[in-house]
């Protein structure tokens, strides 16, 4: 059930935060803080390069923003203005999202050109029209955190009349109608601009999140499992560094997926299938939290060798290296002597053995797609 989804992740973030917070090193705040401008340094050469997404975002709207502007030049577009201002509002860093602001400005553009002019012809004095613009202006600024197409439509409405109180000579409804054309002009260009510059590739760019949400819940488990057999290989500030590197590829994964279905240029029949496996993936880290906290067995011990045998085991199913089969069989229960040493380890191993399995089945299934 979606909704019990979603409050077993919120469990989870709260579990998580309360566990993390003892391994947070005493001197991190302060070391963290000791050279801001080196850090600020570092986050603006990352990003001056065109693998950078906040890079190319810029690019389209500097880009974009000088086509209006050249546009409304040239021909000589009354208010062309509201032509850039439009395009620099509904230009956004994914094309899906840039589409789904379109949709919501160019319908609140256009019912609130209307209501405006409608309401024009109602208002005969500078003086009522005045009036008017108040509850409206009250009105875009409640609707701005509620819905963006309503607070387009609050915004378009107000920005006709008060023009109308500058400009007396225009009346409501032409005011109205180049506001709506110049809105339907940015639309389309942000448009143009955001589906040529740098286009996203969203199935491509989803396959490639959910290899590497995959790898890093592999490692994650790995680790985890292999330090609960006795090997001192990871510290406990190592494995709960994992789990939220997996946590975060997981997040990504999920970002992408939505931005996917977001776009209208891609309508993909494995969406369903890559957001169960997103889940079985936050199941394994909710697993492995519970995991974190149980002993760890005696490292020469028959059950420590079985343990680590079992943890390549399901890394191997939740993604398998290159050149290595993947385990067969319908389950993969835990070894008995694990039990037999550490009763309680088997209930966590478990819950993330039976996700394990499903990530594999899930996995299979993409690729026959």
């Amino acid at each position: 059930i979606p909704v019990l989804d979603r409050l077993q992740q919120s469990a989870q973030s709260v579990r998580q935060a309360l566990f993390d917070a003892a391994e947070l090193p005493t001197g991190a705040a302060s070391g963290s803080a000791a050279a801001p401008a080196r850090q600020a340094w570092n986050t603006l050469r990352q990003n001056m390069r065109l693998e950078s997404d906040a890079l190319r975002h810029a690019l389209r709207v500097g880009i974009g923003a000088t086509l209006a502007v050249a546009l409304s030049r040239s021909f000589a577009v009354n208010h062309g203005y509201w032509m850039s201002l439009t395009l620099v509002f509904i230009l956004q860093p994914y094309f899906a999202a840039t589409w789904q602001r379109t949709v919501e400005r160019v319908l609140g553009s256009v019912a609130g050109a209307i209501g405006a002019s409608l309401l024009g012809l109602l208002l005969s004095t500078p003086l009522s029209v005045a009036l008017a613009v108040l509850p409206i202006a009250l009105g875009t600024f409640a609707a701005r955190t509620v819905n963006y197409a309503l607070f387009t439509f609050f915004l378009t409405s107000q920005f006709v009349l008060v023009s109308h109180i500058q400009q007396p000579d225009l009346h409501e409804p032409e005011l109205a109608a180049l506001r709506a054309f110049n809105s339907v002009l940015g639309a389309a260009l942000a448009l143009l601009i955001g589906f040529l510059l740098w286009p996203e590739k969203a199935p491509r760019e989803l396959a490639g999140a959910l290899a590497r949400a995959l790898q890093r819940h592999a490692d994650y488990v790995l680790a985890l499992i292999r330090e609960k057999s006795g090997e001192q290989a990871d510290s406990p500030r190592r494995i709960v560094e994992l789990r939220r590197q997996a946590c975060l590829a997981a997040d990504n994964a999920q970002a992408s997926l939505e931005r996917l279905q977001q776009n209208p240029l891609h309508r993909d029949s494995k969406v369903d299938t890559a957001e169960t496996l997103l889940n079985a993936m936050r199941r394994v880290t909710a697993a492995g939290t519970v995991l974190e906290i149980q002993p760890a067995l005696p490292v020469d011990s028959e059950a420590a060798s079985a343990l680590r045998d079992y943890g390549e085991t399901l890394a191997r199913a939740l993604h398998p290296r290159d050149g290595e089969p993947e385990p067969g069989g319908r389950v993969m229960p835990v070894p008995l002597a694990v039990g037999q040493a550490q009763p309680g380890l088997p209930e966590p191993l478990e819950r993330i053995a039976r996700q394990a399995r499903q990530v594999q089945q899930l996995r299979d299934k993409l690729q026959q797609a």
